[in-house]
């Protein structure tokens, strides 16, 4: 079976020069750990350690979230991809969560038009 989400995860480390080491120490989890996932042998990661890999590789947690138990491969994102949908993570965390400013709604409005 392959391990989508493993791949995943070690080609974001090595496109950010993390080594395991790194990558583990920053996650809060060991190395020996952190290669397991990435091999495969690790399905699985609990919730808090899924959090502190997309803190810790600068990624939206929704975005690993389509690797998990998935059948096929998912299209890998650009960094500009992923950069836009951290921005856009932010962007509606700003205003939904914090209920600052009217972007959002603005952009609703602009096209609700159409």
């Amino acid at each position: 079976m392959t391990n989508f989400l493993g791949e995943e995860l070690r080609k974001i480390r090595l496109e950010r020069g993390m080594s395991l080491d790194d990558a583990a120490n920053q996650i809060g989890i060991t190395k020996q750990y952190l290669s397991m996932v990435e091999i495969g042998v690790r399905k699985s990661v609990s919730f808090d350690i899924m959090a502190n890999l997309s803190k810790c590789y600068n990624i939206p947690l929704d975005y690993l979230s389509h690797f998990i138990e998935s059948d096929s491969p998912k299209k890998h994102l650009t960094e500009k991809e992923l950069e836009l949908w951290n921005i856009i993570n932010n962007q509606v965390k700003e205003e939904v969560y914090y209920r600052k400013g009217n972007t959002l709604k603005s952009l609703y409005n602009l096209f609700s038009k159409k």
